[in-house]
């Protein structure tokens, strides 16, 4: 997800029970790198429940400026975790623990989805 009329699709197009689970990285980032491990970790955990779906978006494009994306959710720390359900912001914070991305992703789906090992 690229540009900003493909994030305008992604949001529209997610059935209402999806929850749509965002990293927003600049690779730049030392605290980005530590917690991509542990972000794909907690994406082929959840592979089997469909109402939970993961994307990654760099803040950064490729002149080096800040993606439209970024600028329209007003992202100002990496690595920042968005959360969306039905189109809307449910909750976002900047955190390199992959423990609290997954307790987020258990609580904003509503069930477990993800062990809290």
């Amino acid at each position: 997800m690229k540009s900003l009329a493909q994030w305008r699709e992604v949001l529209e197009s997610a059935p209402a029970h999806t929850l749509l689970v965002v990293d927003f990285y600049k690779t730049s980032c030392g605290a980005c790198r530590y917690i991509q491990a542990g972000f794909v970790k907690l994406c082929r955990a959840s592979t089997e429940d469909p109402t939970v779906a993961f994307f990654k978006h760099n803040v950064m494009d490729e002149f080096e400026e800040k993606s439209e994306i970024a600028d329209e959710l007003r992202i100002r720390a990496v690595p920042m975790f968005c959360f969306f359900r039905g189109g809307k912001l449910v909750d976002q914070f900047a955190t390199r623990e992959r423990k609290r991305v997954a307790a987020a992703i258990n609580h904003h789906a509503g069930h477990e989805v993800l062990q809290a090992s």
